[in-house]
């Protein structure tokens, strides 16, 4: 939006999703781990839920300061016609307020002549996913909203305790022990992946993530099955190290890039009903896998994970040929590696584009001029 160019990404990959959801969620849900994590509030489990609500309230009040004082988006702003105002949010976090700076003026040039091409469509509807332009943005809306709790993360964080008890940690002491841990382990992983996305670039980090989760599910597969079969305890525990190795995977590209990936890869016009799509084909997902996983665990434990090396390798595939690097482009420029030719229009055209802006520009900085005549205005006006 307004912020700066070489944070937006950072920005956008860094958010409370830092510490997986679904993990989370396990603290709550067993009392022997809520109580060992809060040992040290002296309060009936009623209080202890009460304590957790006036947190979270206090969180979004915090919030929704913030939210008040946040920057319109500029390319809001210019489709609704208030480019003035665009053009200061854009100098202000890009240029330190020079609004002549060639970067704010380029960025304000993209905008328009983005805007004004969309505008060319601007009845948009859910249909629009189903033209061949827009196959490859939903199949990748898709794949990742299925993707965030169905490569692995889901099963081991919604029934880590029962994943602890098959290989034999069964102490509720050492499971809040793992579990604190892995919560800690995950904050520091994503953030410093998030920190880095511009540097590393989204298709390393995508595919280092998936290929490293593949690798170790398998190794925790074959840990746990060797376990099962002779029961010894060091073979049991040789799983933990590497359920940290497979979160630290995750953590790396599914926590900061999942959401930022999604809304870099949509234009402005289609970004609404993109972000709808991919909220309710997460839900449908998310509410699968917590009904089928427990089924099938307990039916055939550790086999289960075959299934999400199966996945985790059609993942690969799909990341290595289908999942394109968005590392320092603009939305405008990301447009064209999906559209090609009809969305390079806006590079096609962009000397007329320019000196169209340069006059908005020039009015907008210059409020002066209004008072030069008539004639003056309507020579700009006919440019």
């Amino acid at each position: 939006m307004g912020g700066p160019t070489g944070n937006a990404a950072i920005q956008s990959s860094i958010n409370y999703k830092s510490i997986p959801n679904n993990t989370k969620d396990n603290w709550w849900e067993d009392p022997g781990l809520r109580k060992n994590v809060l040992y040290c509030i002296s309060a009936p489990d009623t209080s202890i839920y009460y304590l957790a609500a006036v947190i979270s309230a206090a969180v979004c009040l915090g919030t929704r300061h913030v939210a008040v004082k946040m920057p319109e988006s500029p390319r809001w702003l210019v489709k609704h016609g208030h480019q003035d105002a665009a053009l200061d949010i854009l100098a202000t976090y890009h240029a330190n307020g020079d609004r002549q700076d060639p970067l704010v003026l380029m960025e304000f040039n993209e905008i328009i002549e983005g805007i004004e091409s969309e505008q060319a469509n601007s009845q948009v509807s859910y249909l629009d996913y189903l033209k061949p332009a827009n196959h490859h943005r939903l199949f990748l809306i898709i794949v990742i909203a299925i993707g965030t709790n169905w490569v692995g993360n889901g099963i081991i964080s919604y029934y880590l305790s029962p994943i602890l008890r098959q290989i034999g940690v069964t102490s509720t002491n050492q499971q809040a022990g793992v579990n604190l841990g892995l919560q800690i382990w995950n904050l520091i992983l994503s953030t410093t992946a998030g920190l880095n996305c511009d540097r590393i670039g989204r298709r390393p980090l995508w595919l280092t993530s998936n290929i490293g989760m593949l690798f170790t599910f398998a190794i925790v597969m074959g840990l746990s099955g060797a376990y099962a079969n002779d029961g010894g305890k060091a073979l049991g525990l040789a799983v933990i190290p590497f359920l940290f190795i497979f979160f630290g995977f995750y953590d790396i590209a599914w926590t900061p890039l999942a959401n930022m990936y999604t809304v870099e890869i949509l234009p402005y016009n289609l970004r609404a009903k993109g972000q709808a799509i991919y909220n309710i084909t997460q839900g449908c997902a998310n509410a699968i896998n917590q009904w089928v996983n427990p089924i099938i665990l307990d039916a055939i434990a550790w086999k289960y994970y075959g299934v999400y090396i199966g996945i985790l390798s059609a993942y690969v595939v799909a990341i290595w040929f289908k999942f394109p690097e968005t590392k320092n482009l603009t939305i405008e420029e990301i447009a064209v590696i999906f559209d090609g030719e009809s969305a390079g229009r806006v590079r096609q055209v962009a000397a007329s584009a320019n000196k169209m802006a340069d006059d908005r520009v020039s009015i907008a900085s210059k409020p002066a001029q209004s008072q030069a005549g008539p004639s003056t205005s309507h020579h700009v006006e006919q440019v």
